[in-house]
């Protein structure tokens, strides 16, 4: 089976970090026997940065494992969010964009996967024209914030048009369902997952080492985007009353967290995030909306102890086996939570196990077979792949 994968969150030289999740799912499909390339929609700009920076990467810094296109068009992107009719003409030069590349394939794939509705949207009259299925994952922190500027009757019709819909979790299939006034549910859930052999608990203290951090320290670990959603400064505020107590930042966007205890701030390669979630000891991540964060499932498979939102996104797969539920807008909430853990080494340790556990019980391996299952691919034979490739 032929599968194109459709994502504007994936990682390219430029920015090596995105999507890694997305990529991550792509060599699952892969494992399981079915043949993936990825087209990546990017703004010129974005692409002039690509080519500058694939020449100065670093000969130790992995190239893109999944064959990847970019479809290159003159995004409006930033005028388009203060204006409706620049949306509508930055829609359209994304679409045909996307368009070209996917009339340039011979042969044709048997299946688009778009990650996220958008996406998915942009594809389905070429779908539909070239008799090609889509199937569609749906993962948005937001509905309202993604797709406000759809009209809610039409939006229905479109999506009802997928092949294929997924949800990454309850929550996201209600939402959108709710948000388009569906009757019944539309799609089905396939939860978002991890591979427990690319993020496992490793020697903490080697971990430091090798990443020049300090041996004795506590440090907790923020991931994700640098925007007040997700809460870095939150994070950032909590620790300062906590001497002795240290913060990593692993993301990009908006103002880095700063200070004589932030001990890096930044983007680092994907294949070294496991490390650098192994060398602290506690994860944070006080965020107001989520669909189901990849960035608590990498943790969790790690074996850290958890600080999260006590939001329904948190509650519908997390346990207080393995995280401390805290108020996401209180700093006094999270710092108490972090202080906590921070006090009780038994607490950590006992927590850190529990995470290891529950994250073993979303498998990345199984997500692609039921994806796969779902499309019509042969489940025989995705075992027979899988057994003979590395356990996902």
């Amino acid at each position: 089976m032929r599968i194109v994968c459709l994502s504007s969150t994936f990682p390219t030289p430029s920015r090596f970090w995105r999507g890694a999740f997305v990529q991550n799912f792509c060599l699952a499909l892969e494992a399981g026997g079915a043949t993936v390339s990825a087209i990546v929609p990017e703004g010129w700009h974005a692409c002039i940065k690509d080519r500058i920076q694939k020449t100065l990467l670093p000969k130790t810094l992995k190239q893109e494992q999944i064959r990847t296109t970019i479809a290159a068009y003159p995004s409006l992107s930033v005028l388009a969010a203060r204006h409706r009719i620049l949306a509508e003409i930055d829609r359209i030069l994304c679409q045909r964009s996307i368009e070209r590349q996917l009339d340039r394939m011979d042969p044709k794939p048997d299946l688009i996967y778009a990650h996220f509705v958008r996406g998915g949207l942009l594809v389905l009259d070429w779908c539909k024209t070239n008799k090609v299925r889509l199937a569609v994952i749906s993962g948005e922190s937001s509905y309202q914030r993604f797709l406000s500027n759809e009209d809610s009757q039409e939006l229905r019709t479109r999506i009802e048009e997928f092949d294929y819909l997924f949800f990454v979790s309850d929550r996201n299939q209600q939402e959108l369902s709710n948000f388009v006034g569906a009757r019944e549910p539309l799609g089905s859930v396939l939860g978002n997952a991890v591979s427990c052999e690319d993020f496992q608990p490793l020697d903490k203290l080697a971990c430091r080492k090798e990443l020049g951090l300090p041996q004795e320290a506590i440090i907790v670990i923020f991931t994700g985007y640098f925007i007040d959603r997700k809460g870095p400064m939150r994070v950032l505020q909590a620790i300062h009353s906590l001497p002795g107590v240290y913060g990593i930042f692993i993301g990009t966007g908006g103002s880095p967290p700063k200070g004589d205890q932030v001990l890096h701030a930044g983007p680092v390669e994907n294949s070294m995030v496991s490390k650098w979630l192994n060398a602290a000891d506690i994860f944070v991540l006080p965020s107001y909306q989520e669909g189901r964060s990849n960035a608590v499932l990498e943790a969790l498979a790690c074996g850290l102890p958890l600080v999260v939102s006590d939001r329904d996104f948190n509650r519908e797969f997390l346990n207080e086996e393995c995280a401390l539920f805290v108020e996401p807008g209180s700093v006094q909430s999270i710092t108490s939570a972090v202080r906590r853990l921070a006090e009780s080494p038994e607490l950590r340790e006992r927590m850190g196990k529990a995470s290891r556990e529950h994250a073993m019980k979303f498998s990345q391996r199984e997500r692609a077979m039921r994806f796969l299952t779902e499309v019509g691919f042969d489940r025989a034979g995705m075992e027979s792949s899988f057994e003979r490739g590395r356990d996902i």
